[in-house]
C-alpha cells in the first residue's frame, strides 16, 4: 500500500522556506502571534508559534505543517482530492518518524503505516513510550482498533518507536523519535482548523 509513498513524501517534506516578504497579522488565528506571510513560492501562508515553542505553518489549501526543533522533516496534515474517484483522502505524515496515517477530515486517525517497511513477509512494530509496541501486518500497518488507540498514546506521547524491515536486507531496524508532544500540537492544530469550516 505505501511502499513508493516515502519518495513523494521525501519530495514534499524538503520544499524549503523562503524568507517571508510580506508579514500582517491575523484576526482570530489559531494563536495570538499568528501572522499571513508570503513563502514557499510567493503563496500566501499563516505562521504562528505553538504554546509548545514550536512554529506551524498553515498554507491554502488546508495542508498544515509544525516543525520539532526546526527539523527539515515536520509533521504534516492534509487533503487531496482523488483524480479519479472524487474522493478526499486525508493524512497525517512525519518522515524522519517513519509515520503515514490516513486519517478522517475533522483529524482523527483511521489506519496507521510505516513508511519503508516493505520487506515481504515480516511484520514490524511501533511504541509509544513504555506503553506496550503494537505489532503491524506484513505490509507494515495496524489495524483501526490497534491506530485509534495509538492515537490516544501519542497526543501526550514523548518517544516513538519504530521497528521496520527493508528490503532487500531481511533484519529489523529500529528507530527512535522524540515526540515531546508534538503529535498533539498537529492533531490539536488539525481539528480547530476543521471546526472553523
Amino acid at each position: 500500500m505505501l511502499k513508493n509513498l516515502s519518495f513523494v513524501l521525501v519530495a514534499f517534506a524538503l520544499t524549503a522556506c523562503s524568507t517571508a516578504t510580506t508579514s500582517t497579522a491575523v484576526e482570530n488565528g489559531y494563536q495570538a502571534d499568528e501572522k499571513l506571510t508570503t513563502m514557499f513560492n510567493n503563496k500566501p501562508v499563516r505562521v504562528g508559534t505553538l504554546p509548545s515553542g514550536r512554529t506551524y505553518y498553515i498554507f491554502e489549501d488546508g495542508t498544515t505543517r509544525v516543525l520539532v526543533n526546526g527539523q527539515a522533516f515536520p509533521w504534516v496534515s492534509s487533503c487531496k482530492v482523488d483524480a479519479i474517484s472524487d474522493a478526499t483522502g486525508c493524512q497525517y505524515t512525519n518522515i524522519e518518524a517513519k509515520f503515514l496515517s490516513t486519517r478522517t477530515q475533522s483529524g482523527e486517525m483511521q489506519n496507521f503505516c510505516i513508511v519503508g517497511h516493505d520487506f515481504p513477509g515480516r511484520r514490524g512494530a511501533v511504541r509509544v513510550d513504555e506503553n506496550r509496541a503494537f505489532a503491524t501486518d506484513s505490509d507494515g500497518c495496524l489495524s483501526t482498533s490497534q491506530t485509534r488507540a495509538l492515537q490516544s498514546q501519542l497526543i501526550n506521547g514523548q518517544v516513538l518507536t519504530v521497528r521496520y524491515v527493508e528490503w532487500p536486507y531481511d533484519y529489523a531496524k529500529d528507530t527512535t523519535y522524540r515526540l515531546g508532544g508534538s503529535f498533539g500540537d498537529i492533531y490539536n492544530l488539525t481539528k480547530w482548523q476543521y471546526s472553523k469550516r
